[in-house]
């Protein structure tokens, strides 16, 4: 069998034989040689990506640092769409503001306010505490008898107290049949004009309203003379309500009277109500805010398809999150307005298309080896160099370089088979001293 015969091999050349080549660009990004053997990538995309919110948007945060990373993907050109999709409350992280409305009667307080560790599903926004009844807490309120100053009767009144099912307000206390005297029969109407049983002078009254006992005097009473049993509020009944509208508790009671504090803790939710020298009335109210913690988006590439979903950010102005997902990174940072749902922005990937050295954990198609330069090539300064590249063909391994390194040290069994993708064949120049008929 004759010698293998090896066309085109100039030993003074990366070329052994077959070679291809094609016009490009070299892209400098400053002065330097790229020495002959070097292996290229094309830089298919910019590595910098330009972001830009919405004009629509709510939440006025920023997206900064948007670059195109290293590792197999690279970017579409075109704008990504990252759209928030939802906002929530992380458990024990968020803080939450109290106002009062600006109609109150009462002049008491909410504050102390503090979002608790078990705060997990709790919504972000205003949620409503609205006073919705005016109450006797646990049957702890105090009363006073007074009589009505036409009276005819001068008999006195003992001490009143009041019973589990007191209500704050006035009872009162009329005489309606005067037959028996020092035994005059007394009509008792609770504050909302519900009949009670009978009183009558001389006998203890006692039931869950209050009890009292009413003495005859020197002077009998007669029909008509009243008195006013009044019962202090020492409680309000209050329900808050969340951002949607749902209720979620109608069961919180304050106590009452002037510097008297109630802890409350709702759903994650805690504050104290401190009432006022004004007493609360039906329909007073506090907005309390509690901040948004957590926001999650969604990345959609330029063909609207999901690159990733639920990328969760950190809330509170002026806190930054990173985030990294296939092909790109970038960093969302929360403003002093909270972002909402549907507030978004795009993120633009530009074309480029030179090709550049290649380098292993490139970027944006500088990690995927398609092309060998076959001669030095030298810039004075940053600029695109029009070449003459190997795309096709058999090339001389030993004379491959990796640009980074400056020599072939870093030069895999994958990179090879990667540039053999291409139709580049590295082969080792030993090889073809190897005779035929041995």
């Amino acid at each position: 069998m004759a010698n293998i015969t090896i066309t085109n091999l100039d030993l003074g050349s990366v070329i052994l034989q077959n070679a291809e080549f094609r016009d490009e660009l070299l892209k400098f990004t400053a002065a330097g040689t790229v020495v002959e053997g070097t292996i290229l990538a094309r830089q298919s995309v910019s590595t910098t990506i330009t972001p830009a919110a919405d004009g629509g948007n709510t939440g006025d945060g920023t997206v900064t640092l948007a670059t195109v990373t290293a590792g197999p993907i690279v970017p579409i050109v075109g704008a990504y769409n990252f759209e928030c999709t939802s906002t929530a409350v992380a458990a024990g992280t968020a803080t939450a503001t109290a106002a009062a409305d600006g109609g109150n009667t009462g002049n008491g307080t909410v504050t102390a306010l503090s979002i608790t560790a078990d705060s997990v599903g709790l919504l972000p926004g205003a949620y409503n505490l609205e006073m919705i009844e005016l109450g006797v807490k646990n049957g702890t309120a105090t009363g006073t008898a007074t009589a009505d100053g036409g009276n005819t009767g001068n008999g006195t009144a003992g001490a009143v107290t009041a019973g589990s099912e007191a209500k704050a307000g006035n009872y009162i206390v009329t005489c309606t049949d005067a037959t028996v005297s020092g035994s005059e029969i007394f009509e008792v109407i609770d504050p909302d004009g519900e009949k009670l049983e009978d009183l009558t002078v001389g006998v203890a009254y006692s039931n869950n309203h209050f009890g009292v006992t009413i003495s005859d005097g020197a002077t009998d009473f007669v029909v008509g003379d009243f008195w006013t049993i009044a019962i202090a509020n020492t409680g309000g009944l209050f329900k808050l309500v969340d951002p949607n509208g749902s209720t979620i508790s109608n069961t919180i009671i304050m106590d009452a009277g002037s510097g008297a504090t109630t802890d409350v803790e709702v759903n994650g939710i805690a504050f104290t109500i401190t009432d006022g020298a004004t007493d609360f009335v039906v329909g007073d109210k506090f907005a309390i805010t509690v901040a948004n913690t957590v926001g999650l988006w969604k990345l959609e590439d330029p063909n609207s398809a999901v690159v990733a979903d639920n990328i969760e950010m950190t809330a509170g102005a002026g806190t930054a999150t990173a985030i990294k997902v296939p092909g790109m990174s970038f960093t969302i940072t929360d403003g002093a307005t909270d972002f909402v749902v549907g507030d978004k922005f795009s993120l633009t990937v530009a074309a480029d298309g030179d090709l550049v050295p290649y380098v292993i954990a490139g970027a944006g198609g500088a990690q995927i080896p398609l092309a060998i330069l076959t001669y030095d090539v030298t810039a004075t300064a940053a600029a695109d160099i029009p070449i003459r590249a190997g795309v096709k063909g058999s090339f001389r391994k030993e004379r491959l370089v990796i640009d980074a390194d400056g020599d072939d040290s870093n030069i895999t069994n994958a990179i090879l088979d990667q540039l053999r993708h291409y139709g580049l064949v590295a082969t080792n120049i030993n090889e073809l001293n190897i005779l035929d008929n041995q």
